[in-house]
């Protein structure tokens, strides 16, 4: 039809294969228990007649390591054109657009404090703050937690020398984790963890400060001294 594909966001290269209608994206290895969300800007046309249409396919071809062959998994967008309300809308999507958001300002601002320009850096994610705490998911954990990113990164914005000396590696940091939706263990945020990540930063915690060995206990007041054989 006349559906239009009119932005796509993805970390990867996505290649049109006909421009604004379908595209392709390379996806890389996903670890177990991850997931990939690709906000995208679809135009729908208007229709001389109410009607449900399906307006997007998506397929998905990958290899499984667990049965050790290629598999194909498919859907359907499927959306009813009627000239009822429109719904509300869905609040996982709009944390998603957060997620989108905050990364491109991340990366943004980290480019205005690599010119030196601190202050257009501090403005834009206080911005972007302000933008993400009037969606209809500001209150969810995740945009919370972005917002504390955002906040942190703008504390790292006071100086030159505290952009450089920690700032601008975890603007770097965080950028690259919301945009590929992976955990790199910065900190103790856990929105892209898992239970095997998290299993794995116990065992480096415990291997980075080992218990203290048992003090020897000491024989009991009044007790006899052992007894040797000669």
């Amino acid at each position: 039809g006349d559906n239009q594909l009119n932005e796509v966001n993805s970390s990867r290269t996505v290649s049109w294969t006909t421009p604004n209608k379908s595209c392709e994206i390379s996806l890389g290895d996903i670890q177990s228990e991850e997931g990939r969300d690709i906000v995208m800007n679809l135009i729908l046309p208007a229709l001389a007649a109410l009607t449900t249409e399906s307006v997007l396919k998506a397929t998905l071809s990958y290899f499984n390591v667990i049965t050790s062959s290629m598999q194909t998994i498919s859907c359907d967008l499927v959306v009813s054109r009627t000239d009822a309300a429109p719904g509300a809308p869905d609040p996982d999507l709009d944390q998603q657009r957060n997620r989108v958001v905050a990364a491109a300002a991340l990366k943004q601002a980290k480019a205005l404090a690599d010119q030196g320009n601190l202050e257009g850096a501090k403005t834009l994610l206080n911005e972007t703050i302000a933008n993400i705490e009037q969606s209809i998911s500001a209150q969810s954990n995740f945009s919370k937690a972005l917002v504390a990113d955002l906040r942190t990164s703008l504390g790292s914005l006071q100086s030159r020398d505290e952009y450089l000396s920690h700032g601008q590696q975890y603007m770097c940091s965080k950028m690259q984790t919301h945009v590929d939706q992976r955990s790199n263990f910065v900190d103790k945020q856990t929105y892209y963890s898992s239970s095997s990540k998290e299993a794995y930063r116990e065992a480096s915690r415990d291997f980075a400060s080992p218990s203290k060995p048992p003090a020897p206990s000491k024989p009991s007041q009044g007790a006899a001294p052992p007894a040797f054989k000669k």
